[in-house]
């Protein structure tokens, strides 16, 4: 019974600071998550940066590019970025199977390129700073052969 209560009050003390426990993924692929976490940051900080310099949904949604000749909003696009790193390259982790990696890595590269197409668009400088690194950060996730445990070097 006293380890219940000591494990509860670990918990607790661990919430009070906002410390979380590492999923088994995380200790799996840390250079990994340590990208996806960034990433999130980053994502987080253009979509702010959109909202300040009057590119609220309805804005973001009316500003399009061509995606492989699709019309594709901002919105969809950072959307979508914000959906891969918050949920799917996650989930996608957690439950491994033997195309996992393969799709962040693909889901990634289109989302750069997506990114890196509204970086040329004609935006006011503090979101064009703001899509411009994340589009950077999205160039630097780490080499497949450097994540997992084939190629944990930390």
């Amino acid at each position: 019974m006293m380890r219940y209560i000591r494990a509860f009050f670990k918990a607790l003390a661990m919430t009070v600071r906002g410390e979380t426990i590492e999923s088994a993924a995380e200790l799996q692929f840390p250079r990994l998550f340590a990208w996806i976490r960034e990433g999130r940051t980053l994502a987080d900080a253009a979509m702010q940066a959109a909202e300040v310099n009057g590119y609220d949904e309805a804005a973001r949604k009316q500003l399009t590019v061509q995606v492989d000749g699709r019309t594709v909003s901002m919105d969809v696009i950072m959307k979508s970025v914000k959906f891969h790193l918050e949920d799917e390259y996650p989930y996608m982790l957690e439950h491994l199977t033997e195309h996992s990696i393969t799709g962040v890595y693909a889901a990634n590269l289109n989302d750069r390129y997506g990114v890196l197409l509204l970086a040329e668009e004609n935006l006011p400088e503090p979101l064009k700073a703001a899509v411009i690194t994340l589009s950077q950060h999205l160039d630097t996730i780490p080499p497949s052969t450097e994540v997992g445990p084939q190629g944990n070097s930390e």
